[in-house]
């Protein structure tokens, strides 16, 4: 970070430019990783100066040669570091620009950035309103949104306002809740199978861990099946989780905990593929679909996280499901394709789902449930190549 002390000594336009340059990639792949700011430490009237002179120069504005993520978050620490004043106030204009108008890509860089540092921003409400765009994103688009959950769960001020006091809140706050902690569990396993686990403290913590629980009792199977998920995803490190899981083969259970239990194991896929799916073959073979019909779908809708990593195993746990309960599995495979988009693994389970609406045993049997029968049609037009014709409607 030397050159942006050195800045305003050189007098050369090409020196300036060239300087500044290096000096933004250097800050750009530094904020890249956790830990302490990569200006931490350097006095902020040093910072000034070569600040001011890339401002007079035009400098601060030629950042188009840097990936858009890299450069709105690296010109957010930049910022930061320096002291209140006419130039921490122009960085702090351009940042709000990218973070309002940037895509997604860029705002999930420069919001977890926030995050991490002194969080100022993040309570507004068009940053409120992102974050939670960000979270209905696909997860199929690849947006790097596991740090910035993971922040938001890990600062004891963000954990109030983001996930302890939403979590009693409405449906729609509450599944907000569930999917950040979803997605902050991805970003804790991926770092735990790297031999990281300080953030696996973070769902203990006391803000996070009461509103887990909270959260995985919930009625309503658009809030649990996101904790639930979560909880398959962190098995593997936290023996607690495990143990939850491990009731899906005991009958002495309520079919609650079976189905959330179901969804945890196949999110499981994800981390430890062939110990998870074991655990599927044992809980099929002990008789649950028997005992709960309703768990296949609790499977399904684990499938996405493990079809993320293991879409072989994912598609093998489907048709397993799929030969159970074809219509409500069908329904779940179109929430699949809208999570992970097309591809080869999707297109299979469509097709497989397609043929499994075909006639049922209701119809077979000369039973007729029009509104039964209306769903499987909607379903399978959802599940068809072909977009509807109603599309942008829906």
């Amino acid at each position: 970070m030397s050159g942006l002390l050195d800045l305003h000594s050189l007098t050369s336009a090409g020196d300036q430019r060239a300087t500044w340059r290096q000096s933004m990639a250097a800050l750009a792949r530094a904020v890249a990783d956790e830990g302490p700011g990569p200006l931490e430490g350097l006095h902020p009237e040093a910072l000034v100066r070569g600040v001011r002179v890339a401002l007079q120069t035009g400098l601060v504005d030629d950042l188009d040669w840097l990936d858009t993520a890299a450069a709105g978050a690296a010109l957010y620490e930049l910022a930061s570091a320096l002291p209140l004043g006419t130039e921490q106030r122009e960085l702090g204009r351009r940042v709000m620009s990218r973070v309002l108008a940037g895509d997604a890509v860029s705002f999930a860089a420069i919001a977890t950035r926030m995050a991490l540092g002194a969080s100022k921003g993040l309570g507004s409400s068009a940053i409120r309103a992102r974050i939670a765009l960000l979270a209905e994103l696909p997860i199929g688009l690849g947006v790097a949104d596991g740090p910035l959950a993971l922040a938001l769960c890990a600062r004891r001020d963000l954990a109030r306002d983001w996930i302890g006091q939403p979590s009693t809140g409405s449906l729609p706050a509450r599944r907000l809740v569930a999917r950040l902690i979803e997605r902050a569990a991805r970003e804790a396993a991926r770092r735990a199978s790297q031999g990281d686990d300080h953030a696996l403290r973070v769902f203990r913590s006391d803000t996070v861990g009461p509103a887990w629980e909270r959260l995985l009792a919930d009625r309503e199977s658009l809030v649990w099946r996101h904790v639930a998920v979560a909880r398959g995803l962190l098995a593997p490190w936290v023996p607690a989780y495990q143990k939850q899981i491990d009731d899906v083969t005991s009958t002495k259970v309520t079919p609650t905990e079976w189905r959330r239990a179901a969804a945890s194991l196949a999110a499981k896929i994800a981390v430890q593929p062939e110990e998870a799916m074991s655990q599927v073959s044992q809980a099929l073979a002990g008789g649950l679909l028997d005992r709960d019909a309703g768990s296949a779908v609790a499977f399904a809708w684990g499938a996405p996280r493990a079809a993320e990593a293991e879409p072989e195993a994912a598609g093998e746990l489907l048709d397993w499901m799929m030969d159970r309960a074809p219509a409500a599995v069908a329904e779940a495979i179109v929430e699949l394709r809208a999570e992970l988009g097309a591809s080869t693994f999707v297109d299979r389970a469509a097709t497989r789902a397609l043929h499994a609406l075909g006639p049922t045993s209701r119809r077979d049997a000369g039973v007729r449930d029009d509104g039964a029968d209306a769903l499987e049609l909607e379903i399978a037009r959802d599940l068809e190549r072909t977009p509807r014709d109603d599309q942008p409607l829906r």
